[in-house]
């Protein structure tokens, strides 16, 4: 009978070191399934990020191609286009405004500081182009992110971090004037009715 027992002890042993190395590999494959998500939500950002970011960039590019509708976006040009390009213009007012949005859709995917920096490019953008503005005014509808996240008080939520970094350790106060001067106000204050 011990011979019995033992065999039925050393059968139990090998199980439970079965069930160990199960329960193990479990373990391992449930970490590298987390890593694996991790790296590739990281992958997922830069490359919303770089998509983003080229079509702003070939955005850009069109204005220098085409300096005639380039002026009412730089700030340089008249308010009211001449009536052989205002289609053209109020078109890329158009494209300006949904990419825009777009961008201001994906905020959320990166920190606050890659947002504020999109924010007062497109701050600045709405200050260069009263067509733009004028353009949004009549599409309002269309452009809830524009409406929200550049509203004067989501800037105002979004600088108190800046503001109070600032009130710790002064080492950052002409940075925090710099995007203050830009942010102090929003598209309902730029564009007015």
């Amino acid at each position: 009978m011990t011979d019995r027992a033992e065999f039925r002890e050393e059968r139990k042993l090998k199980l439970d070191y079965g069930k160990t190395v199960i329960s193990l590999g479990s373990v391992v494959a449930i970490v590298l399934a987390v890593y694996q998500w991790n790296h590739s939500n990281k992958m997922y950002k830069d490359d919303l990020d770089s998509r983003l970011t080229a079509q702003w960039r070939e955005h850009i590019k069109f204005l220098l191609d085409k300096p005639e509708i380039g002026q009412y976006f730089t700030g340089k040009g008249e308010t009211t286009p001449d009536s052989k390009i205002e289609s053209s213009v109020l078109a890329y007012a158009d494209l300006r405004l949904e990419l825009i949005d777009g961008i201001l859709n994906n905020l959320d995917e990166w920190g606050p500081g890659e947002g504020l920096t999109w924010k007062s490019t497109f701050i600045r953008a709405f200050k260069s182009s009263s067509i733009l503005c004028k353009r949004y005014i009549e599409t309002k509808s269309n452009f809830d992110n524009i409406d929200d996240d550049l509203s004067t008080k989501q800037l105002v939520e979004d600088l108190k971090p800046s503001a109070k970094a600032v009130m710790k350790n002064g080492e950052e106060v002409s940075r925090f004037f710099k995007k203050w001067e830009i942010l102090n106000a929003g598209v309902d204050k730029i564009c007015k009715e």
